[in-house]
């Protein structure tokens, strides 16, 4: 029967089109569930506690630089010139100080910490070796096992833990070692005149008791609110004397690991109005002189406290100042509830005060006598900047090796008030600040790195198998041989130049430019409108293909709608300054809205996080106007009106501009007609250090006010 043969006919077509249909549908769910559960992948055990110390972000206070390491081996180097509040969470770790003021610390067994030039406070436990730097620094340990070696001279040891070993370098003078009983003492440390003294010693250098009983007996008499303009004020503790002790102010509580604050302003009262030429601080701080800080003793020293703003009188010292970048306090990485308590010495001669502009020399009309004269070579700088170069060519810093130390040097995160991190050992994880941009290089292999919440990240591998998961922020990611990239919330690029790299996509409007031998993209179903550009070898999968996504080849990206229009480059003026910007004419001034092209390119080359200040640009007086429309690529952060070129694709550099110039206008309002330069406006960073490379400044500007951008 011919219409039986041909029924079975169509019957086995549509079961063999039914099963392909189903196959290919596999196929499809597969890829999604493949991809699903690779960004499912979870970091360490201990993430959940790095994430918590990452967002209190202490370093946020004083324009320094936080780091949060997971992993055993973990290696991690602070910045230069900016303090340091480093936490490792890890076993066998590595943690290497700046030259500021830095706050080191480590939870697991046999760390290695190392202090650099600047006052340190140094926190170890279980077999850890704590390293002094040549700075007058606190070193801190309660494990067993523990070897504090002594390397400046006026540096104290707190050590407690069984079988505790203290060193002394030679040369180090003066220190003061608060020595357990079980604690074995190098016979280097009394040779050179160190102070070995019993734990029970150690509490009556904070006499708090005493100090309370005093404070509660006249604390109603504390007027202010603490801040800059309204400083805390008590009275003296004993006013019929030249020289008094201010200790009314209450303690300041802080409880929660790695919980900060901005230590508030203090102010002498106005009979004994200047703060005493007299240095009650002890190692590892930073406070002005006449500031002492007593603490609790559910563990010693706690919290670390640095005070670098003061509020003057007659140009003398005259109290504390708050606030960014004056001062902050912060409560080890362990937690507990602890406390710190401000007092303050005063006089009411101003021979015995400070002078503000002159550290280094006596009030005008004074001279240094009797019990101050060790004063003026005990003197110290008042601001983080003073002490960074003080501390920059101190003979530690050479001693910094490897190419992670001199790469975090570069600390691009200085440029916009962010973060830097370099870190080595395998199977290390690091995270972001939530609030800060963070620019995170990773060297080892099979490391994690997590982006922050809101800020613009460049986050970068240079060793194998690294799974960088970008933050929410429009992120710069830049992968590693055999990597992961994961994008997040935000307007990402997602960067690959070697080989077998792996892109998951998991939300919508990302870029994603793949050159490697045999890189891979994934998409889940929620990855919608992705642009994906593939190198020849590079492979997407089915379901990149669908929901908006455009697949495109590399040699496609980034073409410059605009080339440079050289007959305008010779007439750029101003020197990129903020007073004096660049300005060039309009490439095609006839139009309301037009492009200005002619400014030249900056070349960078280097190692990766070589890094420059972006200068400032201005649309021209005829178009003086930046347009209301976004040009910024992803994974970049720029003003509309501001479009960036660069020499290849992949971006080999990562630009941010953020400082803008208005004007105002009575009936529009503000405009914005410039970029701005300098801290903490621009950064452009260099992350591919093969070759030389440029970026390009590109503005489109108009002359109507109702096409300017606000």
């Amino acid at each position: 029967d011919v219409n039986g043969i041909v029924s079975a006919v169509r019957v086995r077509r549509v079961r063999a089109i039914l099963a392909g249909l189903l196959l290919a549908w596999l196929v499809v769910v597969s890829g999604a569930v493949r991809a699903d559960r690779a960004i499912a992948t979870g970091p360490p055990a201990n993430a959940r506690l790095a994430r918590q110390l990452a967002a209190r972000d202490p370093g946020a206070r004083v324009g320094g630089n936080t780091i949060v390491a997971t992993g055993n081996g973990v290696r991690v180097f602070g910045v230069l010139h900016r303090p340091n509040f480093i936490a490792a969470l890890g076993s066998r770790v590595t943690i290497v100080g700046g030259n500021a003021s830095d706050q080191l610390g480590a939870l697991g067994d046999d760390a290695t910490i190392r202090g650099g030039a600047g006052p340190d406070l140094i926190y170890g436990g279980r077999g850890a070796k704590l390293i002094g730097g040549s700075g007058r620094d606190l070193l801190v340990d309660a494990a067993a096992d523990a070897t504090v070696e002594l390397v400046g001279s006026g540096s104290d040891a707190i050590v407690s833990g069984r079988d505790d070993r203290v060193l002394c370098a030679r040369g180090s003078r003066h220190d003061v070692i608060y020595a357990g009983k079980s604690v074995r003492i190098s016979a280097t440390c009394r040779a050179d005149g160190a102070r070995v003294l019993p734990l029970r010693r150690l509490r009556g250098r904070a006499p708090f008791l005493a100090a309370r009983a005093s404070a509660l007996a006249t604390a109603s008499a504390v007027t202010g609110n603490g801040s800059n303009e309204h400083p805390f004020v008590s009275p003296c503790d004993d006013p019929n004397h030249v020289d008094c002790t201010v200790s009314a102010f209450e303690v300041r509580p802080l409880t929660k690991p790695w919980q900060n604050e901005y230590v508030p302003a203090y102010r002498c009262p106005a009979d004994h109005g200047y703060l005493l030429r007299r240095d009650y601080n002890y190692g590892g701080l930073i406070t002005p002189f006449g500031v002492q800080i007593q603490q609790d003793w559910g563990r010693p020293y706690p919290i670390g406290i640095s005070i670098t703003g003061v509020l003057t009188r007659d140009g003398l010292t005259a109290g504390t100042a708050t606030g960014f970048p004056n001062s902050s306090a912060t409560n080890w990485i362990a937690g507990g509830s602890h406390w710190y308590k401000v007092i303050l010495h005063c006089t009411s001669d101003r021979c015995h005060g400070l002078n503000y502009f002159r550290t280094d020399f006596p009030p005008p009309g004074c001279a240094f006598a009797g019990d101050r004269a060790d004063a003026q070579v005990q003197i110290r700088r008042l601001s983080w900047n003073r002490i960074s170069l003080a501390a920059a060519g101190s003979g530690g810093d050479a001693a910094r090796a490897g190419s992670a130390a001199r790469l975090a040097a570069l600390d691009p995160g200085a440029r916009v008030d962010g973060n830097t991190v370099v870190v080595t050992g395998d199977g290390a994880s690091v995270f972001g600040t939530p609030n800060r941009p963070n620019y995170i290089l990773a060297l080892g292999s099979r490391e994690t790195i997590v982006g922050g919440a809101r800020g613009a990240d460049e986050l970068g591998a240079l060793g194998s198998g690294v799974t960088i998961r970008a933050g929410r922020g429009n992120d710069f990611v830049y992968g590693g041989p055999g990597g992961t990239l994961i994008a997040a919330g935000g307007r990402d690029v997602l960067i690959d130049t070697k080989a077998a790299a792996k892109v998951l996509l998991t939300s919508s409007g990302h870029q994603v430019m793949v050159s490697g031998r045999n890189d891979r993209v994934l998409c889940s179903p929620r990855a919608r409108n992705e642009f994906i550009y593939l190198g020849p070898s590079a492979s997407v999968e089915r379901t990149c293909r669908a929901n908006g996504n455009r697949v495109l080849p590399l040699s496609s990206a980034g073409s410059a709608e605009f080339a440079p229009d050289h007959a305008h480059a010779a007439a750029v003026t101003g020197d990129g300054s903020n007073e004096h910007p660049f300005v060039a004419p309009c490439d095609d001034p006839q139009n309301v809205v037009c492009t200005v092209s002619g400014f030249k390119e900056r070349p960078m080359s280097g190692p990766p996080f070589t890094n420059e200040y972006v200068p400032a640009y201005r649309c021209p007086s005829d178009h003086p106007y930046l347009r209301r429309l976004d040009y910024a690529p992803f994974g970049t952060e720029l003003p509309r009106g501001v479009e960036i070129q660069e020499s290849s694709q992949p971006w080999p550099i990562g630009v941010s501009i953020s400082g803008i110039k208005r004007v105002f206008d009575p009936k529009f309002g503000s405009r914005q007609v410039a970029t701005t330069t300098g801290y903490p406006n621009s950064s452009a960073t260099l992350w591919n250090p093969f070759g030389k490379h440029w970026y390009r400044v590109v503005l489109h500007c108009t002359s109507d006010l109702r096409l300017a951008s606000r």
